[in-house]
């Protein structure tokens, strides 16, 4: 099902007013599809260090 140019309107001037949510939600997406895809046994080490530093203070 097409979406028409009103709901096209509406997402993007609902975007361009919510800039930050935007840019978390994209990030989350691209950090969400690395970890699942993409890091290497390495990286998974230096993410969960990443974390547990964060989650410790």
């Amino acid at each position: 099902m097409a979406t028409s140019e009103a709901q096209k309107r509406a997402n993007r001037k609902w975007a361009d007013k919510n800039r930050e949510i935007c840019r978390r939600i994209s990030s989350k997406s691209t950090t969400k599809r690395f970890v699942r895809e993409m890091a290497t046994p390495e990286e998974w080490k230096e993410l969960i260090k990443i974390y547990r530093d964060a989650h410790n203070q």
